[in-house]
């Protein structure tokens, strides 16, 4: 099953991501070169003296844990919220310049990894799912009472039930996405050939009104997953820019 649903009913968060950027393990064979420009290279070029330091040998293998525990001993960054996402998009830029090598281990032959995430309040609510579920399957009579008298409440409340018919519709593949999986796919694609790495928004502008911005997202994650295109992260904001591979 994928995760997209379960992610847009609010049960869980999940990211995609190449699977060099879930590796923890790096190897240096050569002096990083430091960051200049007028954009703001402080963390990148901290990052890189630490590891430069560490090159005692013609390679070294560093992991992002040690880099990052280091950088945490400096004063500017002792406190930083925001340091290993930062610290996180350092280590792809130098990977994707073929600065360092990523050590896959058990991840060989595998291009893309998949991350979950839950909040407090998704894992109680799919304990308590999954326990309830147990409890009926193992025919516990409270349990089952419980969940008789609850379907009463519901049914008898005209107002609820309209409410859940509603959302149950708004959910509805069939209704709201009546474009099959392979159109919508054909279609970005095509938008992704005429436009040279085209940011979401784009996309979206081009296909509206058939596809919204979510069934685009959706799709978008499914050519990803298929290893048919990918999404670099952009410095200047919170955006993908979208390529094929």
């Amino acid at each position: 099953m994928s995760a997209a649903p379960l992610a847009e009913a609010g049960l869980l968060g999940y990211k995609t991501q190449p699977t060099y950027t879930m590796t923890s393990s790096h190897q240096v064979t050569r002096p990083l070169p430091t960051a200049t420009g007028s954009g703001n290279y402080a963390l990148h070029n901290a990052a890189v003296a630490y590891i430069n330091s560490r090159r005692t040998a013609d390679a070294v293998v560093i992991t992002r844990d040690e880099v990052e525990a280091h950088l945490r001993t400096l004063p500017r960054w002792r406190d930083s919220q925001t340091l290993r996402d930062v610290f996180q998009r350092i280590i792809v830029r130098l990977t994707d310049h073929g600065h360092i090598v990523p050590l896959q281990g058990n991840f060989v032959g595998q291009r893309r990894h998949t991350a979950f995430t839950l909040t407090a309040r998704q894992r109680q609510f799919l304990e308590d799912l999954v326990s309830g579920v147990d409890a009926i399957a193992a025919g516990d009579r409270q349990t089952i009472k419980h969940s008789q008298d609850q379907a009463r409440r519901i049914i008898s409340d005209p107002a609820r039930v309209r409410r859940l018919i509603t959302k149950a519709y708004g959910a509805s593949k069939l209704a709201t996405n009546p474009i099959s999986a392979v159109d919508k796919q054909q279609r970005i694609l095509a938008v992704l050939r005429a436009h040279n790495g085209p940011r979401q928004k784009w996309s979206t502008a081009e296909l509206s009104p058939d596809l919204t911005k979510y069934l685009v997202a959706g799709t978008l994650a499914e050519l990803a997953r298929a290893g048919k295109i990918r999404g670099e992260n952009q410095p200047d904001g919170p955006y993908k820019r979208w390529l094929l591979t």
